[in-house]
């Protein structure tokens, strides 16, 4: 019986005023929520906690967003965890490949893995068990910009995480699970021993 394997995003702050560290555990089996976090961490607190969870869900592979305090995180989570999600862009002048750690969350990226979460929601592809998140989704709306963001005085950071996470359940390798072949039982035969 293969391990069961988890996927863990993580969009950090700077752990002050109104920002959050957020992240979500989800199985990559069924996809659904196994555990989220939520709370004003700074950077070296968040990368600690991300570290304890994974390693208490076998060793999960994490994706947390490298952009500001993201590249701390990233920094910290490799030296110590090492599971974690990287890029191997090729430098076009030289050709040579450099591994970038984390999840970019940007113009490209964002809308993708925002789709791919409205997609899961309205499919009903998954279920979401954490009234938190629940909540921010409700308050996630497009701006006159064109942009998708939580409204004015609430938080987009579980939702962001969930999108992660979902982008990194897709880019995880398959395990396939072998079924056991299917037997047919027989009665067994009566006998006389008269």
């Amino acid at each position: 019986n293969p391990i069961l394997q988890y996927c863990i995003g993580a969009d950090p702050s700077e752990g002050v005023g109104r920002d959050f560290s957020a992240a979500v555990v989800r199985s990559a089996r069924d996809r659904w929520l196994a555990a989220s976090l939520k709370a004003q961490l700074p950077p070296d607190e968040f990368s600690y906690e991300l570290e304890k969870v994974g390693r208490f869900f076998n060793f999960a592979r994490i994706l947390c967003e490298r952009e500001g305090p993201g590249h701390a995180v990233n920094l910290d989570l490799f030296k110590r965890y090492g599971n974690l999600y990287f890029e191997t862009p090729t430098d076009k002048a030289d050709a040579i490949q450099t591994k970038r750690f984390g999840f970019s969350t940007n113009p490209r990226t964002r809308p993708i893995i925002l789709a791919q979460m409205s997609e899961e929601i309205r499919t009903v592809a998954v279920q979401l068990k954490d009234l938190r998140l629940i909540e921010e989704c409700r308050t996630f709306v497009v701006k006159d910009n064109g942009k998708a963001q939580a409204d004015e005085g609430y938080n987009d950071d579980l939702v962001m995480a969930w999108a992660i996470c979902g982008f990194g359940l897709q880019s995880m390798p398959r395990v396939i699970h072998k079924r056991r072949p299917q037997y047919e039982l027989q009665r067994p035969s009566r006998t006389s021993l008269v």
